[in-house]
Protein backbone atom coordinates (compact mmCIF):
# COMPACT_ATOMS: atom_id res chain seq x y z
CA UNK A 1 0.00 0.00 0.00
CA UNK A 2 1.32 3.64 -1.20
CA UNK A 3 1.16 6.43 0.80
CA UNK A 4 1.10 5.85 4.19
CA UNK A 5 3.38 7.06 6.91
CA UNK A 6 5.13 4.34 9.46
CA UNK A 7 6.76 5.14 12.98
CA UNK A 8 7.91 2.85 14.92
CA UNK A 9 10.52 2.64 18.10
CA UNK A 10 12.15 -0.32 19.77
CA UNK A 11 10.52 -2.13 22.94
CA UNK A 12 13.10 -3.42 24.70
CA UNK A 13 11.57 -5.03 27.27
CA UNK A 14 9.69 -7.16 24.99
CA UNK A 15 12.43 -7.64 22.60
CA UNK A 16 9.67 -6.21 19.60
CA UNK A 17 9.43 -3.06 17.74
CA UNK A 18 5.64 -0.56 18.84
CA UNK A 19 4.62 0.53 15.25
CA UNK A 20 2.15 2.85 13.94
CA UNK A 21 1.16 2.85 10.51
CA UNK A 22 -1.17 6.00 8.99
CA UNK A 23 -2.89 6.75 5.79
CA UNK A 24 -0.42 8.99 4.31
CA UNK A 25 -3.41 11.89 3.12
CA UNK A 26 -5.99 11.43 5.68
CA UNK A 27 -3.72 10.51 9.06
CA UNK A 28 -5.99 7.31 9.72
CA UNK A 29 -4.88 4.35 11.79
CA UNK A 30 -4.53 1.65 9.30
CA UNK A 31 -2.29 -0.55 11.97
CA UNK A 32 -0.93 -0.20 15.79
CA UNK A 33 0.44 -2.24 17.87
CA UNK A 34 3.63 -4.61 18.83
CA UNK A 35 5.80 -5.89 15.83
CA UNK A 36 8.17 -8.34 15.31
CA UNK A 37 10.36 -9.13 12.80
CA UNK A 38 10.14 -12.07 10.15
CA UNK A 39 13.51 -13.64 10.44
CA UNK A 40 14.35 -13.31 14.20
CA UNK A 41 10.62 -13.44 15.60
CA UNK A 42 12.58 -10.33 17.40
CA UNK A 43 12.57 -6.54 17.15
CA UNK A 44 14.20 -4.38 14.16
CA UNK A 45 16.71 -1.84 14.58
CA UNK A 46 15.03 0.95 12.25
CA UNK A 47 18.46 2.97 11.72
CA UNK A 48 19.57 0.27 9.47
CA UNK A 49 16.29 -1.03 8.26
CA UNK A 50 14.52 0.96 5.31
CA UNK A 51 10.55 0.88 4.63
CA UNK A 52 9.65 0.55 1.40
CA UNK A 53 5.72 -0.42 1.72
CA UNK A 54 3.11 -1.47 4.05
CA UNK A 55 0.18 -4.34 3.43
CA UNK A 56 -2.18 -6.21 5.04
CA UNK A 57 -0.37 -6.57 8.31
CA UNK A 58 2.84 -6.42 7.42
CA UNK A 59 5.80 -3.79 6.85
CA UNK A 60 8.25 -4.49 4.00
CA UNK A 61 12.35 -3.06 4.50
CA UNK A 62 14.28 -3.01 1.14
CA UNK A 63 16.18 -6.23 2.23
CA UNK A 64 13.22 -8.41 1.65
CA UNK A 65 12.86 -8.92 5.86
CA UNK A 66 9.69 -7.64 7.52
CA UNK A 67 7.53 -6.85 10.42
CA UNK A 68 4.88 -8.64 11.17
CA UNK A 69 1.97 -7.26 13.59
CA UNK A 70 1.52 -9.64 16.59
CA UNK A 71 -0.91 -7.86 19.24
CA UNK A 72 -2.58 -5.05 18.06
CA UNK A 73 -3.29 -2.37 20.22
CA UNK A 74 -6.67 -0.70 22.10
CA UNK A 75 -6.44 1.71 18.46
CA UNK A 76 -6.23 -0.71 15.98
CA UNK A 77 -8.79 -1.42 13.30
CA UNK A 78 -8.72 -5.00 14.31
CA UNK A 79 -9.51 -4.57 17.81
CA UNK A 80 -12.13 -2.05 17.08
CA UNK A 81 -13.84 -4.25 14.71
CA UNK A 82 -13.44 -7.07 17.87
CA UNK A 83 -14.86 -4.75 20.01
CA UNK A 84 -17.98 -3.83 17.92
CA UNK A 85 -19.18 -6.90 17.35
CA UNK A 86 -19.08 -7.73 21.40
CA UNK A 87 -20.86 -4.98 22.53
CA UNK A 88 -22.65 -3.38 19.33
CA UNK A 89 -21.49 -0.47 21.39
CA UNK A 90 -23.41 -0.29 24.34
CA UNK A 91 -21.37 -2.08 26.64
CA UNK A 92 -17.71 -3.11 27.91
CA UNK A 93 -16.21 -6.01 26.59
CA UNK A 94 -14.00 -8.35 28.52
CA UNK A 95 -10.42 -8.24 26.65
CA UNK A 96 -8.79 -11.53 27.56
CA UNK A 97 -5.71 -10.58 26.19
CA UNK A 98 -5.01 -8.36 28.83
CA UNK A 99 -5.75 -11.06 31.87
CA UNK A 100 -2.24 -12.03 33.75
CA UNK A 101 -0.82 -14.86 32.29
CA UNK A 102 -2.04 -13.80 28.90
CA UNK A 103 0.69 -15.76 26.94
CA UNK A 104 -0.70 -19.25 28.11
CA UNK A 105 -3.34 -19.82 25.75
CA UNK A 106 -5.03 -22.32 28.35
CA UNK A 107 -5.60 -18.54 30.19
CA UNK A 108 -6.92 -16.92 27.13
CA UNK A 109 -9.73 -19.41 26.52
CA UNK A 110 -10.13 -20.24 30.31
CA UNK A 111 -11.32 -15.78 30.39
CA UNK A 112 -13.37 -16.75 27.26
CA UNK A 113 -15.42 -19.19 28.67
CA UNK A 114 -16.35 -17.69 31.71
CA UNK A 115 -17.54 -14.77 30.19
CA UNK A 116 -19.56 -17.03 27.68
CA UNK A 117 -21.58 -18.59 30.48
CA UNK A 118 -22.23 -16.06 32.25
CA UNK A 119 -23.42 -13.94 28.89
CA UNK A 120 -20.62 -10.98 29.60
CA UNK A 121 -19.13 -9.19 26.47
CA UNK A 122 -15.84 -10.68 25.85
CA UNK A 123 -13.39 -10.74 22.51
CA UNK A 124 -10.08 -13.26 22.83
CA UNK A 125 -7.19 -13.33 20.19
CA UNK A 126 -4.98 -15.81 19.81
CA UNK A 127 -1.65 -14.94 17.22
CA UNK A 128 0.09 -17.26 15.10
CA UNK A 129 3.26 -15.80 13.77
CA UNK A 130 4.90 -17.62 10.86
CA UNK A 131 8.18 -16.66 8.65
CA UNK A 132 6.25 -15.75 6.14
CA UNK A 133 3.07 -14.79 6.89
CA UNK A 134 0.88 -13.49 9.67
CA UNK A 135 -1.97 -15.19 11.30
CA UNK A 136 -4.81 -14.39 14.11
CA UNK A 137 -7.59 -16.37 15.17
CA UNK A 138 -10.29 -14.38 17.25
CA UNK A 139 -13.76 -14.97 18.78
CA UNK A 140 -16.00 -11.84 20.29
CA UNK A 141 -19.03 -12.71 22.37
CA UNK A 142 -22.25 -10.53 23.17
CA UNK A 143 -24.34 -10.48 26.07
CA UNK A 144 -26.99 -12.51 24.51
CA UNK A 145 -24.90 -15.37 24.17
CA UNK A 146 -24.29 -14.85 20.21
CA UNK A 147 -19.96 -15.26 19.28
CA UNK A 148 -18.74 -14.70 15.90
CA UNK A 149 -15.23 -15.42 14.33
CA UNK A 150 -12.74 -13.88 13.13
CA UNK A 151 -9.57 -15.21 11.16
CA UNK A 152 -6.95 -12.91 9.33
CA UNK A 153 -4.13 -14.47 7.40
CA UNK A 154 -1.60 -11.47 5.53
CA UNK A 155 -1.24 -13.81 2.32
CA UNK A 156 -5.48 -13.94 1.85
CA UNK A 157 -8.10 -17.02 1.70
CA UNK A 158 -9.50 -18.54 -0.87
CA UNK A 159 -12.75 -18.20 -1.12
CA UNK A 160 -13.61 -21.74 -1.40
CA UNK A 161 -15.45 -24.04 1.43
CA UNK A 162 -16.10 -21.22 3.53
CA UNK A 163 -18.75 -21.45 6.12
CA UNK A 164 -22.51 -20.15 5.73
CA UNK A 165 -23.30 -16.43 6.34
CA UNK A 166 -19.14 -15.96 6.33
CA UNK A 167 -17.88 -12.64 5.17
CA UNK A 168 -14.99 -11.57 3.83
CA UNK A 169 -13.15 -8.42 4.13
CA UNK A 170 -9.78 -6.16 3.61
CA UNK A 171 -9.72 -8.04 0.40
CA UNK A 172 -10.12 -11.64 1.67
CA UNK A 173 -7.43 -10.99 4.49
CA UNK A 174 -10.51 -11.33 6.97
CA UNK A 175 -13.03 -13.55 7.33
CA UNK A 176 -15.90 -12.85 9.67
CA UNK A 177 -18.80 -15.85 10.87
CA UNK A 178 -21.05 -16.30 13.16
CA UNK A 179 -21.59 -19.10 15.36
CA UNK A 180 -24.71 -21.12 14.48
CA UNK A 181 -26.79 -21.86 17.33
CA UNK A 182 -27.25 -22.70 19.15
CA UNK A 183 -23.34 -22.18 20.24
CA UNK A 184 -20.86 -24.95 21.47
CA UNK A 185 -17.13 -23.47 22.07
CA UNK A 186 -14.41 -26.23 21.21
CA UNK A 187 -11.19 -26.29 22.49
CA UNK A 188 -8.54 -27.73 19.72
CA UNK A 189 -5.53 -29.58 20.56
CA UNK A 190 -3.46 -26.88 21.95
CA UNK A 191 -6.28 -25.00 23.54
CA UNK A 192 -7.93 -22.36 21.16
CA UNK A 193 -11.18 -21.56 21.08
CA UNK A 194 -13.49 -22.52 17.91
CA UNK A 195 -17.15 -22.60 17.25
CA UNK A 196 -18.65 -26.18 16.55
CA UNK A 197 -19.84 -26.00 13.06
CA UNK A 198 -21.38 -29.01 11.50
CA UNK A 199 -20.68 -30.16 8.27
CA UNK A 200 -23.46 -28.92 6.46
CA UNK A 201 -22.63 -25.54 7.75
CA UNK A 202 -19.88 -24.93 4.85
CA UNK A 203 -20.86 -23.87 1.44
Amino acid sequence: MDHVFIDCSAEKQWDADRCTVYKGDTGQILADGIWILNTTFGSADPSTLHYIAYGHGTIYFDDAQFLMLTSPSEKDPQVLLLKQLATHGDAQAIDCNLIPNNSQISELSKCALNAFAVRRPFYVKYYEPGIGSSIYHALAGDSQGNVTEIDYYSMGYSTHNLPVNAQLFDDHHIIVMPCPDPVNLMGSTDGTLFCERPPTSFK
